[in-house]
């Protein structure tokens, strides 16, 4: 039974693999060994969301993608509503790795949370976008026509959803607080790439 500080997916992995290396050394080749503990459970673990999330967020992106298009009728549109909901995946999920934190139950699921809640603005711009194109307005007259309908209710929404997960916060449980503090950053920043990255 293996127990260790808190460490990186991969800094599990190298130190398990020795563990295992120096287990075929000590003990008869018939012996069969299971690591327990709670580094060795959760370097399993982890290994095990990591592949789940690599099957799923494709194909959460690729149903969300469909549905977009099909509701505003254009794959062009369809395509341009994912760029404000990846990019702060991206960038969040990039900088949990460079800070060096491990994946958990609940930080696993901020892309899938994020992906469903990030492309709800972009749909309320481009739809309205769409409505001002199709009445005969230049792309930056129906761009900015759309901004201001929809702008305010978009930001009072990703505001209002941001400081609901922000709540989370509070909790005593490190694991529920980091994904309460994510989420809403990601929030913030889909909200960000919605009004600046999108139009552009």
């Amino acid at each position: 039974s293996s127990e260790a500080e808190e460490q990186s997916s991969s800094e599990r992995g190298v130190v398990l693999a020795e563990v295992y290396a120096q287990i075929a050394e000590v003990f008869p080749s018939d012996w069969k060994t299971t690591l327990s503990g709670e580094m060795a459970m959760s370097h399993q673990w982890a290994r095990d969301v990591q592949s789940t999330q690599l099957r799923s967020f494709p194909i959460a992106f690729g149903i969300v993608f469909l549905l977009v298009s099909i509701f505003l009728r254009s794959w062009k549109l369809g395509l341009a509503a994912m760029v404000p909901t990846l990019l702060p995946v991206v960038v969040v999920l990039g900088a949990m790795g460079w800070l060096g934190m491990s994946l958990d139950v609940a930080r696993a699921m901020i892309a899938a949370v994020v992906i469903g809640i990030g492309v709800d603005d972009a749909i309320h711009l481009l739809a309205h976008y769409k409505v001002r194109r199709e009445e005969g307005d230049t792309p930056q007259a129906a761009m900015s026509a759309a901004l201001q309908h929809t702008g305010r209710a978009i930001v009072t929404t990703s505001i209002a959803l941001a400081l609901g997960f922000l709540t989370l916060m509070m909790s005593a449980w490190q694991t529920v607080s980091t994904f309460g503090f994510f989420v809403a950053l990601s929030i913030l920043g889909a909200l960000v790439a919605t009004l600046l990255v999108l139009p552009a």
